[in-house]
């Protein structure tokens, strides 16, 4: 009896271990993670800038002492916080038919992150689709950051005059297809206001444009119109967003999922303005950027300088109307941007071709013959715009290399000559060189005045300057 009982312990001994063994050497046969967006588990912590488009990847090792077959495995992603979605990666994991044992792969997964705020990313690889058999798990801290716009704007001379601030959207197309599913997103201040246009309906573009309308002018703080631009040519649909608070910028994007034409949000006024004069040179400044060239200003919407270090920016000849602003890189690497100026620019009486009072004798007045000059001097690069506005037409020339193979101020100039050959005008090419070049623009009928104004993407100078007046006088000898 004492030997049974000493056998049977000694079975049970032996049963213990085999299980502990056993059991260790199941749980270590699994896939598991082994970075989540570049950076080793456990727990990472990442970062990024607001986007609808972070690719988020996870790298994982199998495992499980054999081959895993294609599609055999399922990866789940689930975020909350901030942005709160789950996702599941199927179709793509493993790749390439089989994943080996003991090989690695990694997976990746667009995923918005738009909202600034703290997110838990936490993932999941199981090998059947309840799920049921979850292989390994991981979490991954994410901070998305705030883009607070940069109230560091400063232009030394002149007084900036709180006004409001006005956004344009542009919507176009046809009416939208019954069988789609249409969404229209629009985001003011960080929080997304979406129109959705369902897949049992076919809507005309007007109506889209008005339900868009009707959603943003429920918002607080903002007041929005719809109205239709038929020129030019294709019409379009405009959105205005109008900020009621003077001086008060706000952040505006949008995004969509259509077959519309979903145009890009314009800034076309300002929430400060500054009253200047058309032969005034201002200078911009703002400040923060990190990082190498972290400063980039704009006009009209359009770069003007591009990424550059200087955290200056000189316009020598500004246009009426005018909407500056600028971008900065902070420490994160994003783009903050700051409020937006709108100039208010005056001719002076030169630029006018007014003529200026004389009093006395001994000279006569006589009609001339009005004109200006105008002048590119710098670099160009491609797909800058060069206009020049008289007598209420644009005419503008763009930046190629096709054009004599070079990026060209005398290519461009030539190409304005050609532009204005019908505007009634006598137009005269000057010449020049890539850097520098000039056209002259004279009236045909003395004593009549009339306004030049340009305007540019460019950071090369490009103004005007009066040749002549509309009129003249004559001064007697010993007058």
């Amino acid at each position: 009896m004492r030997n049974l009982k000493s056998l049977i312990k000694y079975f049970t001994y032996i049963g213990i271990i085999t299980l502990l063994l056993l059991s260790n050497s199941l749980f270590s046969q699994n896939i598991n993670f082994q970075t989540l967006g570049g950076v080793a588990v456990p727990s990472p912590s990442l970062s990024t800038c607001p986007t609808s488009t972070y690719s988020f990847s996870a790298h994982l090792k199998n495992e499980t002492g054999g081959p895993v077959s294609q599609d055999a495995a399922r990866v789940r992603i689930t975020v909350t916080g901030s942005n709160p979605t789950v996702v599941y990666i199927i179709d793509n994991f493993p790749k390439g038919g089989t994943l080996a044992d003991d090989a690695s792969q990694s997976v990746t997964q667009t995923i918005s992150m738009s909202v600034p705020g703290n997110n838990n990313i936490s993932v999941e690889v199981y090998l059947d689709a309840s799920p049921g058999t979850i292989m390994d798990t991981d979490v991954a801290n994410m901070t998305v950051h705030q883009l607070p716009i940069n109230n560091t704007f400063l232009t030394s001379g002149f007084t900036q005059v709180n006004r409001q601030q006005i956004v344009e959207i542009e919507l176009g197309g046809d009416d939208t297809v019954s069988s789609n599913f249409d969404t229209y997103t629009v985001r003011l201040n960080g929080t997304d206001h979406t129109h959705t246009v369902d897949n049992t309906t076919s809507s005309n573009i007007a109506t889209v444009a008005e339900g868009i309308k009707d959603l943003l002018h429920a918002v607080s703080g903002f007041t929005v119109t719809r109205a239709l631009r038929g020129t030019p040519l294709p019409a379009v649909q405009v959105i205005k967003i109008t900020g009621d608070t003077a001086g008060t910028a706000f952040k505006y994007s949008a995004t969509s999922s259509t077959t519309q034409s979903f145009g890009a949000p314009r800034v076309t006024h300002g929430s400060k303005k500054i009253d200047l004069c058309g032969n005034d040179s201002i200078t911009f400044q703002t400040d923060s950027g990190q990082n190498t060239d972290p400063y980039n200003f704009f006009i009209n919407n359009a770069s003007s300088t591009g990424d550059q270090s200087s955290q200056s920016f000189t316009m020598v000849s500004p246009s009426d109307g005018d909407v500056v602003f600028a971008q900065i890189k902070d420490v994160n690497i994003c783009t903050q941007q700051t409020y937006p100026i709108t100039l208010n620019v005056s001719n002076t009486p030169d630029q006018d071709g007014n003529a200026i009072a004389i009093e006395g004798t001994g000279f006569t007045q006589f009609n001339d013959n009005q004109s200006f000059k105008v002048r590119i001097e710098g670099t160009l690069a491609d797909a800058e715009t060069f206009s020049i506005t008289t007598t209420g037409t644009t005419y503008t020339a763009t930046v190629s290399n096709t054009k004599s193979g070079t990026f060209s101020a005398s290519e461009t100039i030539l190409d304005l000559s050609n532009r204005l050959s019908t505007s009634g005008f006598t137009i005269v090419n000057g010449g020049g060189n890539a850097t520098d070049a000039f056209l002259t623009i004279t009236t045909p009928l003395a004593g009549t005045a009339f306004t030049v104004t340009t305007a540019t993407s460019s950071g090369a100078d490009f103004g005007t300057v009066l040749l002549a007046g509309s009129k003249g006088i004559a001064i007697c000898e010993n007058s």
